[in-house]
């Protein structure tokens, strides 16, 4: 599925990008997310996540009449969530890591530029008082 800004009647801080949301796989229930966390079109992290709904954990048509084997299901399903949510953590841990070395980054190279930006003016200086003097 795609997307554009155009749709989105808020503020959008990715106006004029074009976001493309993978459709989930049938076979597996499974969604793969590649996200560019870095400069360079190689800095990616993937993340694999599962559908959650009931027909994605096989429980659509669970039968709670015969209430052993139902029970034994909902513990699957309820195992299968908790991994899950395991899962979500790790890769929401793992992008708030990208985003704050980017923001490290940004710092660095903003310090990086005004101690340029403060030489070249002290060279300047320096250049001007010299052909005063002279």
């Amino acid at each position: 599925m795609v997307q554009d800004s155009s749709t989105r009647p808020w503020n959008d801080p990715l106006e004029g990008f074009t976001e493309i949301f993978p459709t989930t796989t049938a076979s597996t229930g499974m969604r793969d997310i590649q996200v560019q966390v870095g400069a360079n079109a190689s800095d990616t992290i993937k993340l694999s996540l599962a559908a959650m709904n009931a027909s994605a954990l096989g429980r659509d048509d669970l039968n709670l009449k015969r209430s052993a084997i139902a029970i034994a299901h909902i513990d699957e399903a309820i195992a299968f969530v908790t991994q899950q949510r395991v899962v979500v953590g790790s890769s929401s841990k793992r992008l708030e890591v990208a985003a704050s070395a980017g923001g490290t980054n940004t710092e660095a190279l903003q310090a990086s530029r005004s101690r340029i930006v403060d030489t070249d003016y002290a060279a300047e200086t320096v250049a001007l008082t010299r052909s005063q003097i002279l």
